[in-house]
Protein backbone atom coordinates (compact mmCIF):
# COMPACT_ATOMS: atom_id res chain seq x y z
CA UNK A 1 0.00 0.00 0.00
CA UNK A 2 3.51 2.41 0.78
CA UNK A 3 4.17 2.10 -2.99
CA UNK A 4 0.91 3.15 -4.55
CA UNK A 5 0.37 5.69 -2.10
CA UNK A 6 4.25 6.80 -2.72
CA UNK A 7 2.66 7.33 -6.61
CA UNK A 8 -0.18 9.20 -5.68
CA UNK A 9 1.76 11.97 -3.18
CA UNK A 10 4.77 12.02 -6.22
CA UNK A 11 1.60 12.56 -8.67
CA UNK A 12 -0.13 15.15 -6.39
CA UNK A 13 3.27 16.96 -5.94
CA UNK A 14 3.57 17.20 -10.25
CA UNK A 15 0.14 18.80 -10.24
CA UNK A 16 0.97 20.92 -7.86
CA UNK A 17 4.05 22.04 -9.55
CA UNK A 18 2.41 22.35 -12.84
CA UNK A 19 0.01 24.77 -11.15
CA UNK A 20 2.72 26.97 -10.27
CA UNK A 21 3.47 25.39 -6.89
CA UNK A 22 6.30 24.50 -4.68
CA UNK A 23 7.02 20.93 -6.22
CA UNK A 24 8.14 19.29 -2.88
CA UNK A 25 4.57 20.53 -1.78
CA UNK A 26 1.34 18.76 -2.22
CA UNK A 27 -1.76 20.24 -3.33
CA UNK A 28 -3.14 19.48 -0.27
CA UNK A 29 -0.58 20.82 2.04
CA UNK A 30 -0.94 24.68 -0.19
CA UNK A 31 -4.25 24.56 -0.12
CA UNK A 32 -4.01 23.84 3.75
CA UNK A 33 -1.93 26.90 4.15
CA UNK A 34 -3.05 29.48 1.96
CA UNK A 35 -6.70 28.58 3.21
CA UNK A 36 -5.24 30.32 6.71
CA UNK A 37 -2.41 32.37 5.30
CA UNK A 38 -3.78 34.18 2.03
CA UNK A 39 -4.64 37.48 1.62
CA UNK A 40 -8.56 38.20 2.39
CA UNK A 41 -9.75 38.90 -0.85
CA UNK A 42 -9.03 35.19 -2.10
CA UNK A 43 -9.10 33.13 0.99
CA UNK A 44 -12.77 32.37 0.25
CA UNK A 45 -10.61 30.23 -2.82
CA UNK A 46 -8.88 28.14 -0.79
CA UNK A 47 -11.17 27.79 1.48
CA UNK A 48 -13.83 26.10 -1.02
CA UNK A 49 -10.49 23.96 -2.24
CA UNK A 50 -10.12 22.95 1.04
CA UNK A 51 -13.71 21.69 2.00
CA UNK A 52 -13.40 19.84 -1.38
CA UNK A 53 -10.36 18.52 -0.84
CA UNK A 54 -10.92 17.67 2.77
CA UNK A 55 -14.24 16.01 1.83
CA UNK A 56 -12.43 13.66 -0.64
CA UNK A 57 -9.76 12.34 2.02
CA UNK A 58 -12.21 12.47 4.72
CA UNK A 59 -12.68 8.79 4.36
CA UNK A 60 -8.65 7.68 5.29
CA UNK A 61 -7.57 11.21 7.06
CA UNK A 62 -10.98 12.43 9.17
CA UNK A 63 -11.44 16.06 9.34
CA UNK A 64 -8.84 18.38 8.86
CA UNK A 65 -6.63 16.72 6.03
CA UNK A 66 -5.71 20.08 4.55
CA UNK A 67 -4.78 21.57 7.54
CA UNK A 68 -2.96 17.93 8.49
CA UNK A 69 -1.12 17.82 5.17
CA UNK A 70 0.22 21.33 6.15
CA UNK A 71 1.77 20.38 9.18
CA UNK A 72 3.27 17.62 8.02
CA UNK A 73 5.15 20.29 4.98
CA UNK A 74 5.80 23.05 6.95
CA UNK A 75 9.39 23.10 6.52
CA UNK A 76 8.81 23.39 2.61
CA UNK A 77 7.87 27.12 1.26
CA UNK A 78 4.21 27.23 -0.16
CA UNK A 79 4.70 29.90 -2.52
CA UNK A 80 2.13 31.35 -4.64
CA UNK A 81 2.78 33.69 -7.52
CA UNK A 82 -0.77 34.75 -7.24
CA UNK A 83 -1.50 34.13 -10.57
CA UNK A 84 -5.18 33.77 -11.92
CA UNK A 85 -4.48 31.24 -14.37
CA UNK A 86 -2.11 29.14 -11.94
CA UNK A 87 -4.88 29.33 -9.89
CA UNK A 88 -7.49 28.04 -12.37
CA UNK A 89 -5.28 25.28 -13.78
CA UNK A 90 -5.00 24.63 -9.98
CA UNK A 91 -8.87 24.08 -9.45
CA UNK A 92 -9.00 22.14 -12.70
CA UNK A 93 -6.43 19.75 -10.91
CA UNK A 94 -7.92 19.61 -7.95
CA UNK A 95 -11.91 19.57 -8.87
CA UNK A 96 -11.27 16.77 -11.67
CA UNK A 97 -9.03 14.83 -9.14
CA UNK A 98 -11.64 15.07 -6.38
CA UNK A 99 -14.28 14.16 -8.81
CA UNK A 100 -12.47 10.75 -9.34
CA UNK A 101 -11.13 10.45 -6.23
CA UNK A 102 -13.91 11.09 -3.95
CA UNK A 103 -16.30 8.18 -5.25
CA UNK A 104 -13.67 5.57 -4.95
CA UNK A 105 -12.82 6.66 -1.40
CA UNK A 106 -16.15 6.80 -0.38
CA UNK A 107 -17.35 3.57 -1.40
CA UNK A 108 -14.23 2.15 0.11
CA UNK A 109 -15.27 3.50 3.18
CA UNK A 110 -18.43 2.62 3.28
CA UNK A 111 -17.76 -0.67 2.05
CA UNK A 112 -15.50 -1.15 5.32
CA UNK A 113 -18.13 0.30 7.48
CA UNK A 114 -20.96 -2.24 6.18
CA UNK A 115 -18.48 -5.39 6.51
CA UNK A 116 -17.51 -4.34 9.95
CA UNK A 117 -21.30 -3.62 11.04
CA UNK A 118 -22.22 -7.34 9.47
CA UNK A 119 -18.88 -8.89 11.60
Amino acid sequence: MSYIKNILIAIDQLGNAIAGGNPDCTISGRTGYYQYNAAKQVRWYWFILSRVVDFTFYPFDGHGHCKQAMEKEQINEFNDTGNVLLLFLLSIITLGSCAILAPIFWTIFLIKKIIKAIK
